[in-house]
This record gives C-alpha cells, structure tokens and sequence, in this order.
C-alpha cells in the first residue's frame, strides 16, 4: 500500500488506539518509521490537549 492508502495513525473505531510502523502512513524505511513515529506523537499531544489536558501536567 502506498500515500493515502496505508494504515493511518490512528484508529477509526477505537479511541486512544494509535499504530505506528512502516506499515503506516507515511511509509516504509527508517526514514518512514521516524516520520510516523512523529506524526503519531502528535496526534496523541493533540487528542490529549482536546481531552481537556495540558501538555504540561
């Protein structure tokens, strides 16, 4: 699978579910596995920061 097609970060159906990996967006290699490793971290900050949290607690 390739772009849009690949495994998101996060899941659709479970809350607080997050994948990571070269199997997910934004693709395969080290440099793939960095950037989802990234894109993941901040989708957690933001879901967390919608929660009601701050990034400081």
């Amino acid at each position: 699978q390739s772009a849009f097609f690949r495994t998101h970060n996060r899941d659709d159906v479970i809350p607080n579910l997050y994948f990571v990996g070269a199997g997910t967006h934004p693709g395969a290699g080290i440099p793939g596995v960095v950037g989802s490793a990234k894109a993941t971290a901040g989708l957690m900050i933001d879901d967390y920061l919608v929660a009601g949290e701050t990034a400081d607690a």
